[in-house]
């Protein structure tokens, strides 16, 4: 007897396919009046999503998702991208860069289009952009990779790593500090001794809490530790958040949005998550809410590992930064 195929996975397969279609009818069409494209570096939980999507309401700008995150591209095209097995891209190195490099330059030639949106019944859906905005997560330590391969601008998107480490606990997320702490290129790159076996000792020893601050640590070491004088747009999860239409205002004028309503608009959508906090906290609240979660205890270590891996961008004694990079 023919087994079935369900609904579900019918209706899927209808909807990639329909999807391809539409992708295969955008055309960029570059405007040479206006900023060039952009690349969100960030971590998960970082409001990176959000922000896409006020990017994304503009209809001169094809947003794009996570073009190299395991979780987002098929397996066909997963083989050519550089990850480990707990899907964070750490090093070119064992890979081959051509076909890397090819796959960023088709994306941003606008020859392939991935985790773009395609309804065209959306306001803000165009088939001819002008630009492109891609939000990258885990992979910070590709960084200087694009920096010194493309022609992006970019915007650097953190959040405080104790409020993004309790977030990634409540989602059940699993630590990634593994993924750099063991590959030896991050270490010689990046580490010394003693911070080797911090990192080795607080995976060993330590709470949650601390392994996922340590995650976020090493994740963002290649950023906040570079040496070029990138013109690089540092925002933070914490004024995104609280920043309101002053915030959008500053955003649009720097990024030429042309459609500055529809971009509040997109802002009064955060991600489900931030939606679920709002109806409950002021957004002041929302930002600083972990303060009395933990303890002075788990502050005054967690302010240790950040001391001993030189990140003073945020203490855990505050819920706001100390500085912009």
């Amino acid at each position: 007897m023919r087994r079935s195929i369900s609904k579900k996975v019918l209706i899927n397969s209808c909807q990639e396919t329909l999807k391809q279609s539409i992708y295969s009818l955008i055309r960029v069409q570059r405007n040479n009046d206006e900023v060039g494209d952009v690349a969100i570096f960030t971590s998960r939980r970082s409001g990176g999503t959000w922000l896409l999507q006020i990017f994304g309401s503009q209809k001169d700008i094809l947003p794009i998702t996570e073009p190299i995150s395991l979780v987002r591209v098929p397996t066909a095209i997963s083989e050519y991208l550089p990850f480990d097995r707990r899907g964070q891209n750490v090093t070119l190195d064992s890979y081959d860069v051509e076909d890397f490099n090819k796959y960023i330059s088709d994306i941003l030639s606008g020859d392939f289009i991935i985790n773009a949106p395609w309804n065209i019944f959306d306001a803000s859906f165009s088939f001819f952009p002008h630009r492109i905005v891609l939000k990258i997560c885990a992979s910070n330590c590709l960084y200087q990779w694009f920096q010194t391969n493309t022609s992006l601008d970019f915007i650097y998107l953190t959040r405080h790593p104790i409020s993004q480490a309790l977030s990634c606990l409540k989602k059940n997320y699993k630590p990634t500090a593994l993924s750099f702490i063991q590959n030896h290129y991050y270490q010689k790159t990046y580490l010394n001794g003693e911070q080797i076996d911090k990192g080795l000792d607080t995976l060993d020893k330590d709470k949650p809490l601390k392994v996922h601050v340590l995650s976020w640590i090493l994740e963002n070491i290649p950023i906040l530790h570079r040496n070029d004088d990138t013109n690089m747009i540092h925002l933070t999860y914490e004024e995104l958040v609280k920043g309101g239409s002053e915030f959008i205002d500053e955003l649009g004028k720097q990024f030429q949005f042309q459609q500055l309503e529809r971009a509040k608009e997109a802002y009064g959508r955060p991600s489900k998550t931030t939606r679920r906090q709002i109806k409950h906290k002021l957004n002041e609240e929302i930002v600083g809410y972990w303060l009395e979660e933990v303890s002075e205890k788990e502050k005054s270590e967690i302010q240790d590992l950040l001391n001993i891996f030189d990140v003073d961008l945020y203490t855990a004694f505050d819920s706001t930064p100390r500085k912009q990079i």
